[in-house]
């Protein structure tokens, strides 16, 4: 299943919503009177002076950047008459504002004053939302099960874990259920740097980043913009990363072998997961630095998963008697089913004593019957949970995504970025290939799993005046899951033809 989100022109005065960040400057004299016409300069401080941006401030002494991406920047402030106020390091996020507040001194202007941060405002006076937000360092720092992005939904004030809708090898990349405001989890939005990236169908997060390609990450629960108008329980943003001018990166792997683990309970005939073993490699890498110094960024990481799941399974099958007098002969004979008959199981016409005529067994199940393995557990005299059987339940993971950044001035600006998602799973059947059963692992499943997702997200920004913007942004979402049975492209009917 794939979505295409049609090219669109944005022409606005204000923010671009989930994808940029903006910063709000207002100064004034030790007075109290602001400051007007001051120049006001924002320069990256990872990426260079061809991302800048310069404005004056209003008669009311303030000046508002509303197109700026997510990073920090250095502040500088000029006034004929005052000292220069700079502002080292000013962090922006994408649909946050940074306020600084300033007082400027009278002086020589070749002086400069250099901020502590002091004159940055956390108090959000320019929307009525109510978000929370996740800083790289907090995604870096806080400790998350499995790596998984999507549980920081869990973190959120309301957020309440639902029980899960899918089987897990229809969600392989596994996003969490989480109900915000009360809604259904299919009611939360979610978007990847400005693209949607949920599926409309089934309402689940179709590519879940790894955490070393997040650079960001806000959650909103009420009051959000009216572009998001499936959302009816809450909006998802999350930002990658790019490159900078400087090189950088990380690795990391993780095992998980099951030493030290408690033993599956077993309660003896009531069980059916008898045993169960888990191992589990997650490892990956990131790298991001510059193609062009101040100009073009790349960044790109990888993650890949092996796990592997063993079990044993207690299951019913017919015992050895039905193998034996079960012919479907027309000789006169029986069919033997007296011991389920004495086990308290119905026995209705044809059926009379628990005995059926051979001569109405159909070939069909006589054939079926003999790929059936024989009772192996439990007392000679079973019918029910009398057989055991073992086997793995295998998958890989694959993902990665790459990021481009190109400042192709001061003005104009674009960026790429193409993730890609593998996600595999085997299991095997308790009663073999042929016959099928459920699978011998935890979650039963037995099969073939494929999937594979993609998603592209490109926008092109150009500043026409200080007050006017026009982005061009483009995305494309595929959710590609196939699941098959072992015997997939086999022609059982006609390999068969006494089987079926």
């Amino acid at each position: 299943r794939s979505v295409l989100l049609a090219p669109v022109l944005f022409v606005s005065t204000g923010g671009l919503g989930q994808v940029y960040g903006t910063m709000r400057v207002a100064l004034t004299l030790r007075t109290g009177q602001p400051v007007p016409k001051a120049h006001v300069m924002v320069i990256s401080v990872d990426r260079g002076d061809l991302l800048s941006f310069s404005a004056r401030t209003d008669d009311s002494g303030q000046s508002i950047f509303s197109d700026l991406p997510s990073g920090g920047y250095k502040v500088t402030m000029k006034k004929e008459g005052c000292k220069t106020w700079e502002e080292p390091y000013v962090s922006v996020s994408a649909d946050n504002t940074a306020e600084i507040n300033v007082t400027l001194t009278q002086g020589d202007p070749t002086e400069k004053e250099v901020d502590d941060g002091s004159a940055i405002s956390i108090l959000k006076l320019d929307r009525a939302n109510v978000a929370t937000s996740f800083s790289l360092h907090e995604i870096e720092s806080l400790p998350i099960f499995l790596q998984n992005v999507s549980l920081f939904e869990l973190l959120v004030p309301g957020a309440v874990r639902t029980s899960n809708v899918l089987p897990p090898e229809q969600n392989p990349q596994n996003g969490v259920y989480a109900s915000l405001s009360g809604q259904h989890f299919s009611g939360t939005e979610v978007v990847l740097d400005g693209t949607v990236n949920r599926d409309p169908l089934q309402g689940i997060i179709v590519l879940n980043s790894s955490l070393d390609s997040v650079s960001e990450l806000k959650i909103t629960t009420q009051n959000y913009g009216a572009e998001f108008g499936p959302a009816t329980g809450g909006v998802v943003s999350i930002q990658t990363r790019s490159g900078t001018n400087q090189l950088h990166g990380s690795a990391f792997g993780y095992r998980v072998s099951g030493l030290g683990q408690a033993t599956t309970p077993n309660f003896g005939l009531t069980s059916f997961l008898l045993a169960s073993a888990e191992k589990r490699d997650d490892f990956g890498a990131s790298l991001g630095g510059p193609m062009i110094r101040d100009r073009l960024f790349l960044f790109g990481d990888f993650r890949g998963i092996r796990q592997r799941d063993d079990g044993t399974i207690l299951l019913t099958v017919p015992i050895q008697t039905v193998h034996t007098t079960c012919t479907g002969l027309s000789d006169g004979s029986y069919c033997n089913l007296q011991a389920y008959l004495n086990a308290g199981a119905a026995c209705n016409a044809p059926c009379v004593g628990g005995m059926i005529p051979n001569n109405i067994v159909s070939p069909q199940m006589v054939n079926f019957l003999k790929m059936i393995p024989m009772p192996d557990y439990g007392a000679s005299d079973a019918v029910t949970n009398n057989f055991t059987a073992s086997g793995v339940d295998s998958g890989a993971n694959d993902n990665f995504d790459i990021r481009a950044d190109y400042a192709i001035s001061s003005k104009l600006r674009t960026f790429t970025r193409y993730s890609f998602a593998s996600f595999t799973e085997n299991g095997s059947p308790a009663l073999g290939a042929a016959v099928g059963g459920p699978g011998t692992n935890p979650f039963k499943f037995a099969g073939v799993m494929k999937d594979r997702n993609q998603g592209i997200s490109s926008g092109l920004s150009a500043n026409l005046n200080p007050t006017l913007l026009t982005d061009f942004r483009f995305g494309f979402l595929r959710y590609n899951l196939r699941m098959d049975s072992l015997d997939t492209g086999t022609a059982p009917a006609a390999d068969r033809k006494s089987v079926v």
